[in-house]
């Protein structure tokens, strides 16, 4: 009897290191993971005859200890073009021969159109080194799209193997922003599990930060509520947050809601947890029930403004797409848009080598890192895409701040005086950044061309393309003709200081909070075309743009503008650039001496919106 009862628990404990369990050992309350919950679906394929293979990946601590029973396929209507249906789990995916090879488990089934529910001839439970689960089929006739996705990108739901396009396993969901349809159904979950997550988040020294978190559901049951715990900087709060639509029972399922934290009183990286200790009103059965990411509070917070360079010519048919795009920049976004076209073959032509390698124009770059972007479209393909990835990375968080002045330093007007002031968030102990400056025009015409040249009429091809082009703006263009004549360009490169940033621009130190100023004089007689004449025609319409890059790659960390003053009206720029209600009122050295104008090395300014600042004069 004694080894009867050995016996068995040996085997119990090698089916439970090898993964599988019986199912009787299993709670009967089923759990569904995978992309496809409910709606419609897409499909996707290679539109040839071969073999396949897809799969996903569970790896997730939540599903640690969760049992797959069962595998629900979808196959669209041209099912009966397909053969050799078999659903597998592997640990590693692997193919030999142009077939796949799986290590843990191989069954057949009967392929047909519609939902198709594969039960596992022994049931696997999930172990944190996680496990693939897929199927394979061949298609022996002409099968335009034979695997069933859903239109979401989804991390490792979409790898793809096949006999003849794809032969090794490849990760394609991003790629193809799509994810299997096929679901996995789990058992073992307890009825009442979530977890929490959220990002780490930037705030400002004084303000009382609010942060999303994202609840999510791992158990049987929808969750209706739940009651949760903070803690940061020694503070410790509860409370509970009711759902008014539950989160259905589904793995990984996700409501968001916002708690606002205590005024932060402490500059620097404080940790905050999060622990979800109650759903629907009972214990947190969860494996997850807690996150931790860190609230960095900075002094003050960077404004960041994308830098937006467009390439164009008069002579380009598609570039009244840019055209356009950069006026509505302008107009929605004020003075958050950041815009700089250079001009090629035409009397706006910039002189000198563009800043990154286009392909062709019209093209865009944001911030040098995203290049060769439509102008108007931007990643989309249709309507005015360019708005929202601008809007997007105006939202990112730049560790880095840049304001800039810039005055006529002579009565003939001949040079710009530019003076940029720049700050970091934080103490750098090595700062590999650099400052830039380019020269703008606005307002330029055929009419106020002294010099009559050749090439101000915009050829145009979007005539007759008003449903593609439904914006106001586009009207002249979709309306118009071949040739358009007329047009005021803005936005327009004249001169710059360099290709990218100023060597030594910048300290390789930088101390948080301090201002480090940087000046640069740009010399009219240098801002001309090719054919040598200038490109600017109003000196009052001029102006300056400033950025910050990163020398190692060449992408923008921030950029700001601001119109050149005349010398007349220019008195002697402050040796503070501040924003608008943050005029200086006072300077001190930093043993705390009153001075009558900042000196050379660190001052501090007292503001008057009270608020005392460092700035470091070269």
């Amino acid at each position: 009897m004694q080894r009867k009862k050995l016996v068995s628990f040996l085997f119990c404990l090698a089916l439970l290191c090898t993964g599988f369990m019986p199912a009787a050992a299993q709670s009967s309350n089923t759990l569904t993971y995978g992309a496809y919950e409910s709606g419609p679906t897409t499909t996707w394929g290679t539109k040839r005859i071969e073999n396949y293979g897809v799969a996903m990946l569970l790896k997730d601590p939540a599903l640690v200890g969760l049992t797959i029973t069962r595998l629900r396929i979808p196959f669209a209507d041209d099912a009966e073009n397909l053969s050799k249906g078999a659903v597998f789990l592997s640990k590693k995916l692997n193919v030999n021969n142009s077939q796949n090879v799986a290590d843990v488990l191989v069954d057949s089934f009967a392929i047909q159109a519609g939902w198709v529910d594969v039960t596992l001839s022994q049931p696997y439970t999930i172990t944190e080194e996680g496990i693939y689960a897929g199927y394979t089929f061949n298609v022996d006739k002409t099968s335009n799209n034979p695997i069933v996705t859903v239109n979401q990108p989804s991390e490792e739901n979409l790898w793809v193997f096949t006999g003849r396009t794809f032969r090794v396993w490849k990760k394609k969901s991003a790629f193809l922003r799509k994810s299997l349809a096929m679901q996995v159904i789990l058992t073992g979950a307890a009825p009442n599990a979530a977890g929490v997550s959220f990002a780490d988040n930037i705030t400002q020294l004084g303000a009382q930060p609010e942060v999303e978190l994202s609840i999510h559901n791992h158990g049987t049951s929808a969750i209706s509520s739940v009651d949760y715990t903070y803690e940061i900087n020694g503070i410790s709060n509860s409370a509970h947050q009711e759902f008014s639509t539950p989160i259905p029972v589904h793995f990984g399922r996700t409501a968001n809601f916002n708690i606002t934290l205590p005024q932060m009183t402490q500059k620097g990286i404080c940790p905050l947890t999060v622990t979800i200790n109650k759903v629907n009103n009972q214990a947190n059965q969860g494996k997850l029930p807690s996150a931790t990411q860190n609230m960095n509070v900075y002094t003050s917070i960077p404004k960041k403004r994308a830098l937006v360079e467009e390439y164009t010519g008069t002579w380009c048919p598609w570039c009244p797409k840019g055209f356009v795009s950069m006026e509505l920049l302008a107009k929605t976004l004020k003075e958050d848009f950041i815009g700089v076209a250079y001009h090629d073959r035409d009397p706006m032509a910039f002189s000198q080598d563009f800043p990154i390698s286009i392909g062709g124009f019209p093209t865009a770059s944001i911030d040098r890192e995203e290049k060769n972007i439509d102008p108007f479209h931007g990643r989309s393909g249709s309507g005015f895409g360019m708005k929202t990835l601008v809007e997007q990375r105006n939202k990112r968080f730049t560790p880095m701040n840049i304001s800039v002045k810039a005055y006529f330093t002579d009565e003939a007007e001949t040079q710009i005086q530019a003076q940029s002031s720049t700050f970091s968030t934080r103490d750098l102990g090595y700062a590999n950044y650099q400052v830039g400056y380019i020269l703008v025009a606005n307002g330029l015409t055929e009419a106020g061309d002294p010099y009559h040249q050749d090439g101000w009429g915009q050829r145009n091809n979007l005539v007759g393309e008003g449903s593609t082009f439904p914006e106001e703006e586009m009207k002249p263009f979709t309306n118009g003709s071949y040739l358009i004549k007329g047009l005021t360009f803005n936005f327009v490169a004249c001169d710059r200081s360099s290709k990218h940033g100023i060597a030594s621009s910048l300290p390789t130190k930088m101390t948080a909070d301090v201002d480090y100023t940087h000046n640069y004089t740009f010399n009219l007689d240098k801002a001309k075309n090719p054919a040598k004449y200038p490109i600017y025609q109003n000196k009052k319409m001029l102006e300056v743009v400033a950025f910050i890059v990163d020398p190692t790659t060449n992408y923008v960390i921030n950029a700001c503008k601001t119109k050149v003053q005349s010398y007349a009206t220019h008195t002697g720029v402050n040796d503070v650039t501040t924003a608008a209600n943050e005029t200086p009122v006072a300077y001190y050295s930093v043993d705390g001496k009153r001075l009558n104008a900042p000196q050379k090395g660190m001052n501090i300014v007292r503001l008057s919106n009270g608020i005392s600042r460092k700035i470091f004069i070269k």
